[in-house]
């Protein structure tokens, strides 16, 4: 079985037995790796910090997932679900606007790429989010190449295939450069800590309450950028 398929089935288990109330101490292993790496990021955590944040010993972490970069893999299987959320969002039907039109479409894009994230509770920190920004942001090697590309490529072309839809006559260019742009944004609230102090005290970074100011934001920028015809080459 390939690594990938290994970790996803490793992590699928674990939750199972997790759902039947027993002790799991595998996916513990998952949670403080999903945690850390988020963090501090996969170069600066050790396997050894690892077992000792699950309570575990560390040739356990070895018997379910192996190698460091294999336990990578399996945090990111296990948060497929945070994906999965999005891309269903995206798919259902949108609520009946008073006002059809293109603004209403791509009001549902963006509540669908944004509010499975930011609707969690604010005592719930969205470590799997924080992980995947980091990752976004800070990294580029083959081993976060190939994550980013299995698990969130295809929600970006979900993304972006929606854009186009409702954008005939743009190009896939642009919807891709607009969806790009969405993601900074987001991944920037998802991070960002200066806007306690630049607003004052009057923001909290991460505050669930932004998410429409967010949406708005999205909104407006995507409705702009893609009604401009694409420049030609001369």
């Amino acid at each position: 079985m390939p690594d990938s398929r290994r970790q996803a089935a490793a992590a699928a288990r674990s939750e199972t037995r997790a759902a039947k109330g027993g002790v799991d101490r595998a996916r513990a292993i998952l949670v403080a790796a999903e945690r850390l790496f988020a963090t501090e990021g996969y170069p600066a955590v050790s396997l050894r910090r690892i077992a000792d944040a699950a309570g575990v010993p560390l040739g356990l972490i070895d018997y379910h997932y192996g190698r460091k970069e294999h336990l990578f893999a399996a945090v990111f299987a296990r948060g497929s679900r945070n994906v999965q959320a999005r891309v269903t969002a995206l798919q259902a039907s949108p609520p009946r606007p008073r006002r059809p039109g293109r603004k209403a479409r791509v009001q549902h894009i963006v509540e669908a790429f944004v509010a499975p994230v930011l609707g969690r509770a604010p005592d719930a920190p969205p470590t799997y989010a924080l992980l995947a920004a980091r990752e976004l942001l800070t990294r580029d090697t083959p081993l976060n190449r190939k994550v980013l590309r299995e698990q969130f490529d295809p929600m970006a072309h979900a993304f972006i295939d929606a854009l186009s839809d409702t954008f005939p006559d743009a190009t896939r260019g642009q919807a891709a450069w607009c969806y790009q742009f969405a993601l900074g944004a987001f991944v920037h609230h998802l991070t960002d800590h200066r806007v306690e102090r630049l607003s004052r005290g009057e923001n909290r970074r991460r505050d669930p309450a932004a998410a429409a100011l967010l949406t708005r934001f999205i909104v407006g920028g995507i409705l702009e950028a893609m009604a401009q015809r694409p420049a030609v080459a001369t």
